[in-house]
């Protein structure tokens, strides 16, 4: 019997082979994976390979311990993938929020600086205005002319 391939016995007593398949593997017969695939909308698993070769899960990890070392290596990459992926992704963001934390450091200086000169104009005018509504205090020219 190949790799890959499980005796069932039909109802009439004969036995016959069922193949199992794991999809994203390029199988062909020659590889240990023919037969049915994975249906595209189902996650890959053990418990997958199994229901679709009408076998248990406990036959994949006893009998085809190759079979359930294959899927766990799919499913190893696709998480590998996943993580970098994610992590790469992370990396960008924080990145964007170092620049954002920058920049909002610098606007924050600003804003300080521009109150306390608002502050400083606004007491100059306030003096300004109680000259010329003072009665008492009278303004000179000045001699530069």
């Amino acid at each position: 019997m190949a790799w890959g391939q499980t005796q069932r016995h039909c109802h009439d007593g004969h036995q016959r082979r069922a193949y199992l398949k794991v999809p994203g593997t390029g199988a062909a017969p020659d590889n240990g994976w023919a037969g049915q695939n994975i249906k595209p909308d189902r996650k890959l698993s053990i418990a997958a390979v199994a229901d679709e070769a009408g076998v248990s899960t406990a036959t994949i990890h006893n009998r085809y311990p190759e079979i359930a070392e294959k899927v766990r290596q799919l499913l190893n990459k696709e998480g590998r993938r996943l993580k970098v992926a994610k992590g790469q992704e992370l990396q960008a963001e924080k990145a964007k929020r170092k620049e954002l934390n920058d920049e909002n450091r610098v606007l924050r200086q600003k804003l300080a600086e521009l109150v306390s000169r608002n502050a400083a104009l606004e007491a100059e005018l306030d003096h300004l205005r109680a000259i010329v509504e003072g009665g008492n205090i009278s303004t000179f020219k000045s001699k530069t002319s």
